[in-house]
């Protein structure tokens, strides 16, 4: 995929084929659509191990506002959303990954 110039987009799959990947990959990932599995443990949530890997990767990360990823609950309301978002993200994101801001 990476002779072809191909994105490779890691949202659904294991812990292990994101180390996997990580391990042989030339070219930068993305998460297209998941979050940290410290704010939540769900399986489609990318662990810390992994984070701490996509500075060197190149890679990114992009936020699922869906509440099962961020609060393992059913609902959130906007403020949850945003806090999570904006305390944990800091937390965990700005500072594991490179972060482009399109304006």
């Amino acid at each position: 995929m990476n002779r072809l110039g191909m994105l490779v987009d890691l949202s659904h799959v294991s812990a292990q084929t994101m180390r996997s990947t990580l391990n042989v990959t030339k070219a930068p990932v993305i998460f297209s659509h998941s979050s940290a599995y410290a704010l939540c443990n769900n399986s489609r949530n990318v662990p810390d191990d992994v984070l701490k890997r996509l500075p060197e990767n190149g890679g990114l990360v992009m936020v699922n506002f869906f509440p099962l990823y961020i609060n393992c609950s059913k609902y959130a309301s906007l403020s949850q959303v945003a806090g999570k978002c904006i305390s944990s993200y800091n937390l965990y994101m700005l500072r594991l990954v490179h972060i482009h801001l399109l304006l």
